[in-house]
C-alpha cells in the first residue's frame, strides 16, 4: 500500500507537468523504515541519498504526502543536515523549514504555505509572527541569516538548547517535525533506536543519481554532486519542454551552487602563509641581516595584516569575536622571518560612520543588528588615510587587508571604487557571514558561519 501511495505521488506530479520535482524525487533510494524518532512520517539523509518513510505517511492525503516527500529531499539537496551541525536544532529547523517551503511555493503557488503548516512546517509568515521579524527581511533572506536573525530575538537560548525556555514563542514549536535536524548514523537492521537513529529498513525504489551522492566522500564533493545532479534533472526537464517545474529548477539550482570555500581557522592559515612565502620570493633581500635599512626602504617585503571588521550581519558575536581573536595569532605563528607581522583589527561603527583599532580590546567588538543595506566604503577611505595604504609610489610591500561583512551593501560601486585603490599593493580577502561577496574580482573568497 506504502508503495503504491508513494508511485501514485509521483504520477500526480508528472499529471501536474512538474517534471523537476518527479527527477528530484527518483534521485533518492525511497527506504521503508517502522518508525522515525519524533513520529515523522518521513525524513531524508543528505549523506546517504536516501528517503526514509513510515506508515504514518498513510495518515496524510495524496497533495500532503507530495509536499511532505518534497520538502524532505529539498531540505537534503540543500545539505540541511550537515549545514544544521552545532546549531540550535530547532531554530535551525524554522530556518530551514522557510527557505525549502518558499521554493515550493514559488512552484506550486503560495496557498500550499498554509498546507504546510497545517503539517507542522514553518513558513516566513510563521517565523515573522512567532519571532517579531519583519517579513520582508525574511523573504529576501537566506536559512544562515534566518537563523542567526532568530538566536538574536530569542533571548536566553543556546546552541545546545533542545527547548525554548518558557519565556519564549512557543505555537508550532510545540508539534514542529523536526526530523531533518536528527544527526542519522548508525543505521543498522531491527526496530529504530534512540539519539536520532533510523533504521535501515527496506528498499523500495532505488534512486537514479544515490550512488552519486554517498559516492562522494567530503563536504564539497557532497554539494559538487548535488549541484551536478541538480543541473542535470535540469537539462532532462528542458528537454520534455516542462514550463512548470523550469523556473523553480533555476532558483533551486542557485541555491544549491557550491559556494566559495569554507572558512575555517585552518584555511585563513593557508591563506595567510602563501601570501607571506610569496613576499619572501618576491623580495628575498628583506630578511638577509646585511642588508641595510633605510627609512626609504622601511616598507620592502610584506605589511601589516589589517582586519576590517563589520558587526552587522548574519552572526553570532560569540562565533564572531572567537575567530577575529584568532587571526593575530595565525599572522604572529606565520611570520617566522623579521620583521614580525603585525595586525590591526579595525571596528567599523555603520551608525557612527566610523572606524576604531580594538585590537588590544575585542570586548568592544558587539554585533549590531543592520535593517538595511549598508555602506562600506567610508569604512575604507578612513582605513586608507588612517593607515597610509593609499601610496603615491610604487611599493614592494604587500599589507594584507581581510574584510569580516555580510557585503550587504547599499552602493556596491562605491566600495568597489575604493577598493581599487587597494588591489595594486594589497591582498585582499574577503570572508563573508552568508555567502554574499562585493565582488568575484577580488582575491580569495571565504565564507563564514556554515
Amino acid at each position: 500500500m506504502l508503495y503504491q501511495d508513494i508511485d501514485f505521488v509521483i504520477s500526480q506530479l508528472s499529471i501536474e507537468r512538474q517534471f523537476y520535482y518527479v527527477s528530484l524525487l527518483k534521485s533518492f533510494d525511497v527506504v521503508y523504515v517502522n518508525e522515525l524518532p519524533n513520529g515523522s512520517p518521513a525524513t531524508a539523509n543528505d549523506e546517504t541519498g536516501e528517503l526514509y518513510i513510515t506508515n504514518d505517511l498513510l495518515k496524510y492525503s495524496v497533495h500532503q504526502s507530495k509536499l511532505i516527500l518534497l520538502h524532505e529531499v529539498m531540505h537534503a539537496t540543500l545539505m540541511h543536515i550537515r549545514n544544521g551541525m552545532n546549531k540550535n536544532p530547532i531554530i535551525w529547523n524554522y530556518a530551514a523549514d522557510a527557505v525549502v517551503n518558499r521554493y515550493i511555493g514559488l512552484d506550486f503557488g503560495y496557498d500550499v504555505l498554509k498546507e504546510l503548516e497545517n503539517i507542522g512546517m514553518a513558513t516566513d509568515e510563521v517565523i515573522a509572527s512567532e519571532f517579531q521579524i519583519a517579513l520582508d527581511y525574511l523573504k529576501n533572506a537566506n536559512e544562515i541569516e534566518i537563523y542567526y536573525k532568530i538566536m538574536r530575538s530569542v533571548k536566553g537560548i543556546s546552541k545546545g538548547t533542545n527547548v525554548l525556555p518558557e519565556d519564549n514563542p512557543s505555537g508550532l514549536l510545540a508539534k514542529s517535525k523536526i526530523s531533518e535536524t536528527l544527526k542519522i548514523k548508525d543505521i543498522e537492521d531491527g526496530e529504530a533506536v534512540k539519539e536520532g537513529r533510523v533504521t535501515k529498513g527496506t528498499l523500495m525504489i532505488r534512486g537514479t543519481y544515490s550512488n552519486e551522492i554517498r559516492n562522494a566522500a567530503t563536504p564539497d564533493e557532497k554539494q559538487n554532486a548535488y549541484y551536478n545532479i541538480a543541473n542535470m534533472i535540469k537539462y532532462d526537464v528542458e528537454k520534455q519542454d516542462a514550463k512548470r517545474g523550469r523556473a523553480i529548477g533555476e532558483s533551486f539550482i542557485n541555491s544549491i551552487k557550491p559556494a566559495p570555500s569554507r572558512f575555517s581557522l585552518n584555511s585563513l592559515s593557508l591563506v595567510i602563509r602563501l601570501w607571506s612565502q610569496k613576499s619572501i620570493m618576491q623580495n628575498p633581500k628583506r630578511y638577509d641581516r646585511r642588508y641595510p635599512m633605510l627609512p626609504s626602504t622601511a616598507f620592502v617585503g610584506w605589511g601589516n595584516v589589517y582586519v576590517l571588521v563589520d558587526p552587522s550581519g548574519p552572526i553570532s558575536e560569540d562565533e564572531l569575536r572567537k575567530v577575529i581573536a584568532e587571526v593575530p595569532k595565525i599572522v604572529s605563528f606565520s611570520s617566522v622571518m623579521q620583521p614580525k607581522l603585525s595586525t590591526i583589527i579595525i571596528l567599523w561603527d555603520p551608525k557612527a560612520q566610523s572606524i576604531k583599532d580594538i585590537t588590544k580590546n575585542l570586548n568592544e567588538l558587539k554585533v549590531i543588528e543592520e535593517k538595511d543595506d549598508k555602506e562600506l566604503a567610508p569604512a575604507l577611505k578612513q582605513l586608507i588615510e588612517k593607515y597610509r595604504l593609499r601610496m603615491p609610489l610604487p611599493q614592494m610591500s604587500r599589507p594584507m587587508l581581510i574584510i569580516f561583512s555580510d557585503f550587504r551593501i547599499k552602493d556596491k560601486e562605491k566600495a568597489k571604487d575604493v577598493l581599487n585603490i587597494l588591489a595594486p599593493i594589497a591582498d585582499i580577502v574577503q570572508v563573508s557571514y552568508s555567502g554574499r561577496f562585493l565582488d568575484d574580482m577580488y582575491s580569495i573568497k571565504l565564507t563564514l558561519g556554515v
